[in-house]
């Protein structure tokens, strides 16, 4: 059987992950507190599910021009978790 996959969009491209990474799909967080030193794409760490959560911000790492904030994370595992700002969610393939 194929591989399926998750698919999001940032600014209206379309990307997608493998599902067997994604953890959970969620609300972009309110608050996340920045880590110094860090590079520009690492937005900080917030709490999620009572667990600190690293998150980052798609659109600074690909160096994608940002119009508006995302508003969806996907919690991707891949041996430990990580929380990746996107736009929306569109669907899996």
């Amino acid at each position: 059987m194929p591989e399926k996959y998750l698919c999001f969009s940032l600014e209206g491209s379309l990307f997608a992950v493998p599902v067997g990474y994604v953890q959970e799909i969620a609300s972009a967080p309110d608050s996340i507190v920045p880590i110094p030193n860090t590079p520009e794409h690492i937005r900080g760490i917030t709490k999620f599910r009572s667990q600190a959560l690293m998150v980052i911000d798609l659109k600074k790492r690909l160096d994608v021009c940002s119009t508006e904030e995302c508003k969806n994370m996907i919690i991707i595992n891949k041996g430990h978790n990580v929380g990746v700002l996107v736009d929306k969610v569109v669907g899996m393939i």
